[in-house]
Formats: C-alpha cells, structure tokens, sequence
C-alpha cells in the first residue's frame, strides 16, 4: 500500500486522470464536464413531481443562461486589454459570503456591500 508520502500524482483532478487515457485535455475536461452534468440531470428528473413542474424547469433554465450570458457579457463583449475587468456575473453566495467574513472580521472592517461590478454599492464609483 502507498502512503501519500511515497508518491504523489502529477495531477488530481478528473480531466488530467482522462488526459492520461490518450484524450487531449480540452476534450477531456468536456467529457468530464457533460458527464457530470448528464448525472446531475437524471438524478433531477428522477424526481417525479420535478418533472411535472415546468415553472421550476423553464426558471432553473432562465437562470443558467443568464448566468452563461454575464460571463460572455464580461469575458467577451466586454474585454479590453487597456482596462481588464475580472469576468463576472450573476452570483447567489457572493452576498452570503460576505455577510459571514464581515461577521468574523467585523472589528477591524468597514462593511462593504458590493453590487456585481465588484465596487462597493455606494461609492462614488458605482454611480
């Protein structure tokens, strides 16, 4: 039996371990990515009224393309090499995690509550 201080693989994540079968490593992360996402999708429409509730199917659908579309938005459209933006968009833990940091840290720091461009909400440079 190896201990983890004997040898160590050159790489961990699941793309790599496919890349080492002979794949290249962009189809390797895609196989890995729409095998995944297939799973997650059968184990939501095993969910018999789940099937049945196309408002929550049509929503959940709305949100991921919007979420697709902040990137492309940001990373796209919006690049430009004299003034780099970080590619962003729509986010459900950003608020929460700053509320808890902010909760740890709150004596040495002023609550800061961005909006999505990243700069605090009411800044100067947010108007």
């Amino acid at each position: 039996m190896l201990q983890a201080t004997q040898a160590a693989p050159k790489s961990v994540s699941l793309p790599a371990l496919l890349s080492t079968l002979g794949l290249s490593e962009t189809f390797a992360r895609m196989a890995a990515a729409s095998v995944i996402a297939g799973a997650l999708i059968i184990f939501a429409f095993a969910h018999a009224p789940f099937k049945r509730a196309w408002e929550q199917i049509a929503a959940g659908i709305a949100v991921g393309l919007l979420v697709t579309a902040g990137w492309f938005v940001t990373g796209f459209l919006g690049a430009d090499d004299f003034n780099p933006v970080p590619v962003t968009s729509l986010t459900f833990i950003a608020p929460i995690a700053d509320t808890v940091q902010y909760a740890m840290l709150s004596t040495g720091l002023r609550p800061e509550f961005r909006n999505h461009h990243g700069r605090g909400a009411y800044s100067p440079e947010a108007w």
